[in-house]
């Protein structure tokens, strides 16, 4: 038997890539993720709205004035 002849097998987990978006609601405040629920009503339990895609993700970063995509692990 060659090692062609052998099947593949995998040993390690499959991580899929998820997204989140950042922005900056004040200057000196340094970048915030969006968090689901409304804006306004968010907290620092909320959880993080996190994407499954880059182009959900972007078109929630679209909604924001300095919005920016960035992997979430």
């Amino acid at each position: 038997m060659t090692l062609s002849d052998k099947p593949l097998q995998f040993t390690g987990s499959i991580r899929r890539i998820q997204y989140a978006v950042v922005f900056e609601p004040f200057e000196t405040d340094g970048l915030e993720y969006v968090k689901q629920g409304c804006g306004a009503m968010w907290d620092d339990k909320s959880p993080i709205k996190v994407f499954d895609t880059f182009e959900e993700a972007k078109k929630e970063a679209d909604k924001w004035n300095t919005g920016q995509v960035v992997q979430y692990e």
